[in-house]
């Protein structure tokens, strides 16, 4: 999976986690919605990396590594 779809898929997860908050802020909704948040959040840390030295990029990530000045290809799917 390239770079950005990893951005979008974990958008995707916080996303559904906070609306699930916002609609149904009682109950299990609320726990369910929090889980749901930190897992995405959680993803962004693991996920959002730099390919060359491995740092977390941050919340807005840019073109380049901000530690090794590695250039990030956000479309380059990761070959393991």
């Amino acid at each position: 999976m390239s770079l950005r779809q990893k951005q979008i898929l974990d958008l995707l997860i916080i996303g559904f986690g906070l609306l699930l908050v916002l609609l149904w802020p009682e109950g299990p909704g609320l726990a369910v919605g929090l889980l749901v948040l930190v897992i995405g959040l959680i993803l962004n840390v693991v996920w959002i990396r730099c390919p060359k030295c491995g740092i977390w990029l941050g919340k807005a990530p840019g073109d380049y590594c901000h530690i090794c000045g590695a250039k990030l290809n956000w479309k380059e799917k990761k070959r393991d």
